[in-house]
């Protein structure tokens, strides 16, 4: 028999992955998307999107964000804007 693995297998075995090259105080913030729930995604680059990279209390750029992930093979959610934002271009 085959085992089953779960969206939690999945993660820990990831996280796994990544652990022994992080230093101390630094996190990677991203959504877990092995597990299908209302939405099915049948395109997704992986099942681990990132979105943040955070050293001690400081959440760093997006730019040194992309670079750390990078480095670490994690796949980032895509850019869907970039620019400055003005309220006046939020959408109502």
């Amino acid at each position: 028999m085959r085992a089953v693995l779960t969206s939690r297998d999945w993660l820990k075995g990831f996280a796994a992955g990544i652990s022994p090259y992080l230093a101390e105080g630094e996190r990677i913030v991203g959504e877990n998307l092995y597990a299908r729930h209302s939405v099915a995604y049948d395109a997704l680059p992986s099942y681990f999107l990132g979105f943040a990279w955070i050293v001690g209390d400081e959440v760093q750029s997006w730019d040194l964000m992309q670079s750390r992930f990078k480095e670490l093979r994690i796949q980032p959610v895509p850019t869907l804007y970039r620019g400055p934002y003005r309220r006046s271009d939020a959408v109502a």
